[in-house]
Order: C-alpha cells, then sequence, then structure tokens
C-alpha cells in the first residue's frame, strides 16, 4: 500500500510539473508573440504631424519626438502605438522646449501621431550685464535668448541674479504685481524705461528721464503707490507732459520706508546714497 502511494504521488508531480511546463511555455510564446507584433512597423508611429508652431520649426519638434521614441532599450518599443504614453511625450517637448507654453499629443490610427503646441509669446526682456537678453512671456517665464535678427522694443527686467532658462524672473505673483505697478505710474504719466530687481527686497524702477524709484518688494505696492500720487501734487514732483518725466531734475525717489518718502535732486550730496 505504502509502495502505491508513492506511486500515484509522484504520478501526480510529474503531471503538475507537465502542466506548469506547458503554462510557462505558451505565456512565454504568448509574450514572444506580442513583442514580434508590437516591433512591426505598421503599429508604430511613423507619421508625426505638428501644428500651431510658429517660431519653433515643424522638424524640430519631429526629431525630438524620434530621438525621445529611441531613447533607451525597450522590448517593446516606445513609438508603439498601443503602448505609447501622450502624457510622457508632452513633458518631454515641454522640457526639451522651454518656448512651447502647452501641448497636446494624440494619436491618429495605427502610425499617426498629431502634436499641437502653444507658444509663449514675448512679452518682457531679461538682460543680464555682458551677457545678452532674453525674452520672457507676462508671467515672467524666462524662455529664449534673444538674437540680433529678432530683436524687440519690450520693456526691460534685471536683476542682481542671474536667471537661468526655463525658469521664472521671480514667484508669478510677484512679477504681475510688479507689472501692474508699473502700468499704474505710467497712466499718471511717467516713462518708465526698466525695472531693476536690485536685491530680495529692493525694486528699482527707471524713469525717462533717469529719476530712481525704489520700492520695498516685501510690502504691499498699494500704499507706496498712494504716496506716489500724493507727491505728484507737489510743484517739484510735477510731470512733464512731452517728456513724460519730471519738470524737476530728480535723483531718486525712496518709498521703501512706509509713510515716508526720501528723495534727492540731482548734483546733491545724498545722490548716490540710496
Amino acid at each position: 500500500m505504502a509502495y502505491a502511494s508513492r506511486k500515484a504521488a509522484q504520478r501526480r508531480r510529474r503531471r503538475l510539473e507537465r502542466r506548469i511546463y506547458w503554462f510557462v511555455l505558451l505565456v512565454a510564446l504568448f509574450f514572444l508573440g506580442l513583442t514580434l507584433f508590437l516591433n512591426q512597423q505598421f503599429v508604430r508611429v511613423s507619421d508625426i504631424r505638428v501644428t500651431g508652431n510658429i517660431q519653433l520649426s515643424e522638424q524640430d519638434i519631429q526629431s525630438e519626438t524620434e530621438t525621445f521614441f529611441s531613447s533607451g532599450f525597450n522590448v517593446i518599443p516606445a513609438d508603439s502605438i498601443f503602448f505609447l504614453s501622450t502624457n510622457q511625450v508632452e513633458r518631454y517637448l515641454m522640457t526639451e522646449f522651454p518656448r512651447i507654453e502647452s501641448v497636446r499629443v494624440s494619436r491618429d490610427f495605427f502610425q499617426g501621431l498629431d502634436i499641437d503646441v502653444t507658444e509663449r509669446v514675448r512679452r518682457y526682456r531679461y538682460c543680464s550685464q555682458g551677457q545678452g537678453c532674453w525674452y520672457m512671456d507676462d508671467k515672467g517665464y524666462v524662455f529664449a535668448q534673444e538674437s540680433e535678427n529678432d530683436a524687440e522694443n519690450l520693456f526691460v527686467f534685471r536683476k542682481y541674479s542671474t536667471v537661468p532658462v526655463s525658469t521664472y524672473f521671480l514667484e508669478t505673483e510677484l512679477f504681475e504685481d510688479i507689472v501692474l505697478l508699473i502700468n499704474t505710474i505710467e497712466s499718471s504719466g511717467l516713462s518708465i524705461n526698466e525695472a531693476y530687481v536690485a536685491n530680495e527686497s529692493t525694486l528699482v524702477l527707471e524713469t525717462s528721464g533717469g529719476t530712481k524709484l525704489l520700492f520695498d518688494t516685501q510690502r504691499e505696492f498699494d500704499s507706496a503707490y498712494t504716496n506716489f500720487v500724493k507727491l505728484l501734487e507737489s510743484e517739484s514732483f510735477s510731470v512733464d507732459a512731452d517728456s513724460k518725466s519730471f519738470v524737476s531734475d530728480i535723483a531718486y525717489i525712496n518709498f521703501r520706508f512706509g509713510d515716508k518718502i526720501f528723495y534727492c535732486f540731482t548734483g546733491e550730496v545724498c545722490e548716490m546714497n540710496y
């Protein structure tokens, strides 16, 4: 009886081993066939269409997309229409092309890929001493270096530290507040030539006449602007409508100290002491 039981157990074990063997073989053959199928050209992207581009060339976007597909080693190709990740392609293109503000990638049947891009609009320039200028969008995002061939007369921002491409000039909210302050001051008749962030807390706006207006970026601009409006009521600080600058030769006006306003006329000892 014991012998017969051992023989029966051995037969059951061999049947189980054969079943496992055939199961593993079938699974391996299935995945091998699937891999071979997914590597066939008729199920891989071969037609990349780009729309919405203005400054960026269609060829550059197509080339970078193909580079993304070919990077790394994948058993299942990255450009397989069945496993293609449109989100990954979008993130890759946004990283490679800072000029792109938004991008939408979608499949088109088996071999087509549609890429619709929206490019950033050049609104301002960020200039660095001796290093040239870069374009920024309306939120202060630095996205492209200016070239001699496409230089534009855009408002200039400067900063005490270098701002790399693909980063923001300042925090978005602060940048938008500064733009609003500039626009509000210019509505009073003054013309602002450029803005300079001198340090982490000081903003310097230079008028067309060379007067420097100093503001504290760590305070709300509302009270400083109220003081500015009151100052314009004084004859010494009146604005010439033609030149859009102060009538008097004013070196600077400092609004950084709450309700206290400090100013200095050109040629006085205090001219460089701000």
